[in-house]
């Protein structure tokens, strides 16, 4: 099964490089420009993180983008599990990445897709593949 037909996280970091069409993350960008082929899920955290981070514009921007694909995009508002996001905690994650990690294994999404190369590498057996934007462009491109 492809993985357009799985559920996947894009991590803060992914909506604001493609938002600001950032140089150097371009497959930011790309990707952004792909979610109709996507099966999305935007955690809570996440939704958090861009408020903190995005300027008013961009913001509107990001809730113009998702509400166009709403068919394709799950917003998650539930908490993270408080007994995963420990889990997490305790092998040496920060708030907010244990925070996504827990809710991205919550939704029982196949990957979460990010382009921190250091996150949750610490943690082993993760229950979902770390992608960055450009790997899960070459899945999408292929069989």
């Amino acid at each position: 099964m492809s993985i357009r037909n799985k559920r996947v996280v894009l991590d803060t970091n992914v909506w604001i490089h493609g938002l600001r069409q950032d140089r150097g993350h371009q497959a930011c960008s790309e990707l952004l420009g792909k979610l109709r082929t996507l099966q999305v899920v935007i955690p809570r955290q996440v939704l958090v993180e861009l408020r903190v981070n995005l300027s008013s514009q961009e913001y509107q921007s990001f809730w113009q983008l998702i509400n166009s694909y709403s068919s394709k995009v799950e917003i998650s508002w539930d908490p993270a599990p408080i007994e995963r996001f420990n889990r997490y905690r305790r092998l040496g994650s920060r708030r907010g990445d244990a925070a996504v990690a827990a809710l991205t294994e919550h939704v029982g999404a196949t990957a979460l897709v990010t382009e921190n190369r250091e996150f949750l590498s610490h943690v082993p057996d993760l229950p979902f593949r770390l992608l960055s934007s450009a790997d899960l462009l070459d899945e999408m491109e292929g069989p």
